[in-house]
């Protein structure tokens, strides 16, 4: 799988990014 993905929304590819941090006990920076 392919680490970058590709969406024609950029509000879904921000939540993308979110949920991926988050996955890895990131804290999100808004």
């Amino acid at each position: 799988m392919a680490d970058i993905i590709v969406v024609d929304d950029e509000t879904d590819v921000a939540f993308m990014i979110a949920d991926y941090l988050q996955a890895k006990g990131y804290r999100i920076r808004m």
